[in-house]
């Protein structure tokens, strides 16, 4: 039986191509270290995103209330569709 060794690792293999490979390969995906970025940036997305659904939700009640008021505030004027007055009084008042 032949002995693989990677960073102070010791795995004992049959001497196998193929299972020699996979072990390598398997090695070297456990002490690699580039894809620990992605999996912090997965976190801090979901996160993100968490922390803007929760804020979403608090936050909607309040813009539905003001929102609500605008809309009773302006519901009490009325739209002047033209520049003519209309009646004489409206005339004679400027």
């Amino acid at each position: 039986m032949q002995c693989l060794v990677a960073d102070n690792i010791r795995v004992d293999q049959p001497p196998n191509s193929a299972n020699r490979t996979l072990v390598r390969w398997a090695l070297q995906f456990w002490h690699d270290e580039e894809g620990s970025s992605t999996v912090e940036m997965v976190v801090m997305m979901s996160a993100s995103i968490t922390l803007g659904i929760a804020v979403m939700g608090t936050v909607s009640d309040g813009v539905e209330n003001l929102s609500n008021d605008i809309a009773a505030f302006i519901s009490d004027y009325e739209i002047v569709t033209s520049f003519e007055p209309d009646s004489e009084e409206e005339v004679h008042a400027n």
